[in-house]
C-alpha cells in the first residue's frame, strides 16, 4: 500500500512540475513579445503631420498576424488599427501615444509611450520695401532677429497601462505552484500515517 502512495505522490509532483514549466514558458514568451514605437519623440510645427510606427521585437516576436490599436491621452484612437499612426491637422501642445499589439494567439503587449510636441507656427515675416536711394548716405537696415529653437525635453516613458507588471504575475504564479505542491505533499503524508 505504501508503494502506491509513493507512486501517487510522484505522479502529483510530476503533474505540478509540468504545470509550472508550462506556466513559466508562457510567461517567458510574454516577456519576450514586445512592441516599440519609432520615433519615441518628435517635434513639428502646428499644421504639419507626424508619423509613428509600431514594430514587434525580433526576440521571439509572437505569432503573426498582428492586430494594432493606437491610443492617445484620451484612450483608443478610432480607426487607427495598423502599424502606422499618422497625425495630421496638429494643434500646438504635447501629446503622448502608445500602441497595443495582439498576436494571433491572443498574447497582448503594450509599447512604450511616444511623445509629439507641436509648436505654434512661426509667422512668415513680411518683406520690407527697399529704401529709395537718396543723395545722402542711409543707414543699413538691421537684421531681423531669428527665433532659435528651445531645448528639446527628453522623453519619458509612461506606464504601459497594464494593471500589474508581468514580473508580479510570475511571482504570483510561482507562489501558487509552491503552495499547491506543499498542500499535496502534506495531504499525502497525512494519509500515509
Amino acid at each position: 500500500m505504501k508503494l502506491q502512495k509513493k507512486q501517487v505522490l510522484s505522479a502529483v509532483a510530476i503533474v505540478l512540475t509540468l504545470t509550472a514549466v508550462l506556466l513559466l514558458s508562457d510567461v517567458e514568451a510574454q516577456l519576450k513579445f514586445a512592441a516599440q514605437i519609432s520615433p519615441t519623440y518628435t517635434t513639428v510645427a502646428a499644421g504639419q503631420s507626424a508619423t509613428f510606427t509600431a514594430t514587434v521585437s525580433s526576440d521571439t516576436p509572437g505569432t503573426p498576424p498582428y492586430k494594432y490599436q493606437w491610443y492617445d491621452d484620451h484612450g483608443a484612437i478610432a480607426g487607427q488599427t495598423t502599424s502606422q499612426l499618422m497625425i495630421s491637422e496638429t494643434l500646438p501642445g504635447t501629446y503622448t501615444f502608445n500602441c497595443i499589439v495582439t498576436d494571433a494567439t491572443g498574447l497582448t503587449t503594450s509599447s512604450p509611450y511616444a511623445r509629439l510636441v507641436v509648436t505654434a507656427a512661426v509667422p512668415t515675416p513680411t518683406p520690407t520695401p527697399a529704401p529709395t536711394p537718396t543723395p545722402s548716405p542711409t543707414v543699413a537696415p538691421t537684421a531681423t532677429p531669428t527665433v532659435s529653437p528651445s531645448a528639446t525635453p527628453s522623453p519619458t516613458q509612461s506606464p504601459s497601462g497594464l494593471s500589474l507588471p508581468i514580473e508580479v504575475g510570475i511571482v504570483i504564479a510561482v507562489v501558487v505552484i509552491i503552495i499547491i505542491i506543499a498542500v499535496a505533499v502534506l495531504l499525502l503524508r497525512k494519509r500515509a500515517k
